[in-house]
């Protein structure tokens, strides 16, 4: 009778550790599909993997990883997280090049400001953070103050093509950041965030989307979009909210949709300035609008051969 193959190789790998044995780099991009904590876990199947983790080039922080066990509180896991997020972020390799940054943290800032400066050091080429405000029943919630990014110049903001932010708030420094700290930014994605900068301008942007965000600034001329390599543009304005955005210098904008949820509010002579600059768009997605009529009567410069209507 032939001997037994040990569990967990197939059949000809003759108990030899092929995974392992690929190159450190290979190892590094497969540890970068795995969330931050089970990344580190890696460590204990055997020295080989010892490390490892410190130059993987994608690194994703997520506070769910530490879901609060039942009869466990909140800030427990939280500050399990906390502790453990700040540790790998001091211990990661700073020369090794971080291709992604992905951050899950329900609705705390105050780390997180303290956790950017480190991974902006290892100049990331897309980053993600999401903080979301989930309101748990029983505790005290505040509403968390803006985000800061820091301003530490292009040099270490040149590998930046994507952001991706989610439920943040942002404060008047992020227009600066954008335009001077940003040389490489290609795609910029704001969700639910409270944008308290009045300019976006960028000459790299080419896809900007601004979704179900709150327009906090205080002026009273709506947010300019500057940006003339845009191809794609999308804003999305949801219930109960009023959101005024003019675009100018996009003659390279070819797709523009524009969508307002039930309740939401987009005052006409806002709209009338948004139009006037997408002119260049072949393909124009409207939704929820109940002042079109008035407002392509307004404008005689779009070519209604190359202009998609979708008021439904």
């Amino acid at each position: 009778m032939p001997p037994k193959q040990r569990r967990g190789h197939g059949s000809g790998a003759g108990g030899v550790d092929r995974l392992s044995a690929l190159p450190d780099e290979i190892l590094g991009v497969i540890l970068s599909f795995l969330p931050a904590r089970q990344a580190v876990q890696t460590t204990v199947l055997s020295p080989r993997w010892r490390g490892l983790w410190r130059s993987a080039p994608g690194v994703a922080l997520d506070e769910r990883e530490f879901a609060v066990a039942r009869g466990r509180r909140t800030q427990e896991a939280w500050r399990r997280f906390e502790s453990f997020a700040t540790n790998l972020l001091s211990s990661r390799c700073s020369s090794a090049p971080l291709d992604t940054f992905r951050l899950y943290a329900n609705g705390r800032i105050a780390p997180v400001d303290e956790w950017i400066p480190r991974v902006v050091e290892c100049r990331p080429a897309a980053l993600e953070i999401q903080t979301p405000n989930n309101v748990v029943l029983g505790h005290e919630y505040d509403y968390p103050p803006c985000l800061a990014f820091p301003h530490l110049g292009s040099g270490f903001y040149g590998r930046l093509k994507t952001i991706r932010l989610v439920d943040v708030e942002l404060d008047a420094s992020f227009s600066e950041l954008l335009s001077s700290d940003c040389p490489a930014l290609v795609d910029l994605e704001l969700v639910g965030c409270s944008n308290h900068f009045p300019l976006i301008a960028s000459a790299t942007l080419e896809k900007l989307v601004i979704d179900s965000c709150y327009d906090c600034n205080d002026s009273a001329e709506p947010m300019l979009v500057t940006a003339p390599s845009l191809t794609f543009f999308k804003l999305r304005i949801h219930e109960d909210c009023s959101y005024g955005i003019s675009v100018c210098d996009a003659a390279s904008l070819v797709k523009a949709c524009i969508c307002i949820e039930h309740g939401g509010y987009f005052p006409t002579e806002d709209l009338n300035k948004l139009l006037a600059g997408l002119s260049s768009v072949k393909t124009l997605e409207l939704k929820g609008f109940d002042n079109l009529k008035t407002s392509f009567a307004s404008r005689e410069n779009f070519d209604q051969q190359q202009t998609s209507k979708n008021p439904n």
